[in-house]
């Protein structure tokens, strides 16, 4: 067997106010324009672009937070980018999405709860598939914002805010990029980063999911993404959304998995799964068989290997890809993350787990 690497995050830590809390990520964020100049490459924007194409968010990022507004500021001050520059770094993948149409990114995510677990202690994790070149992008924050809770999260690039998320209420956030075409058509509002850590800060589940649901329908907010959600308690949840709709998925036996496809059977009419990433059917099935397989006896150190299943290789849970592939369609799985809610521990993996050794993380 192959020698696994560990290859560790380096933990940017950030406090204050939220202006403090931005403008010390954009200091730590020194590779931001090299970032800044590869994201315009791939999504055929000229710099004098992107302020018209970001002019259309701000007022719903207003709306919806005025703190992720100085959180933004601060941050384009401390790396010395311009604001909407750095309004880009947290909606790039929305960009992607809707305005170039390119396939987005995969992964996928789990809940063990209850009477699914060894101890019955609830475990909230997934795989982080991106393309390639994104894996030394992410980055790994410890938040301490003045009001509301502190959280450890990994941002899927330099610049934008955690989406992979653990606070210190004790409650796990992972996310699925979910794409129905009437996302696209009529898209609007935060974007998903912006929307997690406002979630990320909440002390309470029940609170965390209000303001999901809320963005749904008074925000004019359609996130591309769908969500777990679970807590130290056991109490755990799985919101799926398109404009102005959601539906929450319960764990079932103490199991939930997801991937890039709909659940819900009313939202199924505008899939685009099996267009951008047909896997997705096989990877949460695959998944939740695995852990059905193992009810009653999951425990992180079994998690860490069923996320580094390789069945139907390369498009397996373990995300890798073929040189075959289009040069869009190449994606692996840059990260993966099995959170422990009530130890409040995130292990995560930078680069495939099959090939590198999770690293605790203590909040």
């Amino acid at each position: 067997m192959t020698q696994k690497k560990k290859k560790e995050f380096r933990v940017i830590e950030l406090g204050g106010t939220p202006y403090e809390i931005g403008y010390q990520y954009g200091k730590a964020s020194i590779e931001i324009r090299d970032y800044l100049e590869v994201t315009c490459k791939e999504l055929g924007l000229q710099r004098t672009d992107i302020a018209p194409l970001m002019q259309k968010y701000l007022p719903w990022v207003e709306k919806f937070d005025p703190e992720i507004v100085e959180i933004i500021k601060g941050f384009a001050n401390g790396a010395k980018v311009s604001l909407d520059e750095a309004y880009l770094t947290n909606y790039s993948f929305e960009v992607s999405t809707v305005a170039h149409l390119k396939p987005f990114a995969g992964c996928t995510s789990f809940i063990a709860t209850g009477e699914a677990t060894l101890t019955g202690e609830t475990l909230i994790g997934q795989t982080v598939d991106l393309f390639p070149e994104a894996e030394e992008g992410v980055r790994l924050l410890k938040i301490k914002p003045q009001k509301g809770s502190a959280f450890l999260g990994l941002a899927p690039n330099i610049g934008c805010l955690p989406n992979f998320n653990l606070n210190s209420a004790g409650i796990g956030l992972d996310v699925n990029a979910l794409v129905n075409k009437h996302s696209i058509v009529n898209h609007n509002g935060v974007s998903a980063s912006m929307l997690h850590y406002k979630m990320s800060c909440s002390d309470n589940i029940t609170k965390a999911l209000g303001i999901y649901c809320t963005a749904v329908k008074s925000f004019n907010t359609t996130p591309l993404v769908g969500l777990c959600l679970a807590n130290k308690e056991g109490s755990a949840v799985y919101c799926e959304a398109i404009p102005g709709d959601y539906n929450i998925l319960y764990p079932e036996k103490g199991i939930l998995t997801h991937a890039n496809h709909f659940e819900t059977e009313r939202f199924q009419s505008g899939e685009m799964a099996h267009v951008q990433v047909p896997d997705s059917f096989f990877r949460a099935r695959r998944l939740r068989e695995l852990m059905h397989k193992n009810h009653g006896k999951l425990t992180v150190d079994l998690m860490k290997e069923l996320l580094a299943d390789h069945v139907n290789f390369p498009y397996s849970v373990c995300r890798h890809f073929s040189e075959s592939d289009p040069p869009d369609n190449r994606v692996k799985s840059c990260a993966a993350i099995i959170s422990q809610p009530a130890e409040l521990k995130m292990h995560i993996t930078w680069g495939n787990p099959c090939e590198n050794e999770f690293v605790e993380y203590k909040l």
